[in-house]
């Protein structure tokens, strides 16, 4: 008997963990704020959850750092652009990301 198995992140459902292997595209990214720590985590926080273009903000597993889900209006064969382009907002805002993709 085999099993098939499906990873189940925020940018969509997997078959494995790979591009390839995406199954349904979700229209959503997830970024960690690894340089959160750096800052008051809770005004950050609240500064984030102001900006109309980032559906979710909240801390990490850890509560030392900010996680965001941010939704894509273009679709899956530009996710990768749409994300680079998001990174580096935040880059620009000096805040630095671990790549969730």
């Amino acid at each position: 008997m085999h099993l098939e198995y499906r990873s189940y992140t925020v940018p969509g459902v997997f078959s494995s963990r790979q591009t390839s292997g995406l199954i349904e595209y979700s229209h959503l990214a997830a970024v960690d704020l690894d340089s959160a720590e750096d800052f008051d985590t809770i005004d950050l926080l609240n500064e984030l959850q102001k900006i109309d273009s980032i559906a979710y903000a909240g801390h990490s597993c850890r509560g030392k750092r900010l996680f965001c889900i941010v939704p894509f209006t273009r679709g899956q064969d530009e996710y990768l652009w749409q994300y680079e382009h998001l990174i580096k907002s935040f880059e620009n805002s000096n805040l630095a990301c671990i790549n969730t993709i």
